[in-house]
C-alpha cells in the first residue's frame, strides 16, 4: 500500500467528518484508514463514532475487532510478551459502550 494514497485518503476523510460529522460510514472508513497507518488509538475512535451514528454496523464492530488482534500481534511481535494483552486492553478507556460489545 502506498503511503502517499493512504496519507491522502487521510486527509480527505477528515475533511469529510468535519463537513459532515453524521456521516458513519466516513467514520468507518476513517477507522479503515487510521488503522492502515497503525494508528491504533484513532482506528478505534474512528470506529466507535460510526458505531454511535449507526450501533448495528457490523463492519465497524468487525474493524474493532480487527485492530484489537493487530495491536496485539505488533505487541508479541514487538517482544513485549504478556503484555501485549495488557495494552492492548488499554487501547481505549472502559466505557459502557465498549462493554456492551464485549457482552
Amino acid at each position: 500500500m502506498n503511503l502517499c494514497f493512504v496519507s491522502a485518503a487521510l486527509k480527505a476523510l477528515t475533511r469529510v467528518v468535519e463537513l459532515e460529522p453524521d456521516r458513519s460510514t466516513a467514520f468507518y472508513m476513517l477507522g479503515l484508514v487510521n488503522l492502515a497507518l497503525v494508528e491504533y488509538q484513532a482506528s478505534l475512535a474512528a470506529y466507535l463514532q460510526c458505531l454511535e451514528l449507526t450501533p448495528e454496523y457490523i463492519p465497524a464492530m468487525k474493524g474493532i475487532a480487527g485492530t484489537y488482534a493487530h495491536a496485539a500481534i505488533d505487541y508479541i511481535n514487538d517482544c513485549r510478551y504478556g503484555s501485549g494483552t495488557e495494552q492492548t486492553n488499554s487501547l481505549v478507556p472502559s466505557c459502557t459502550f465498549t462493554e456492551s460489545l464485549l457482552e
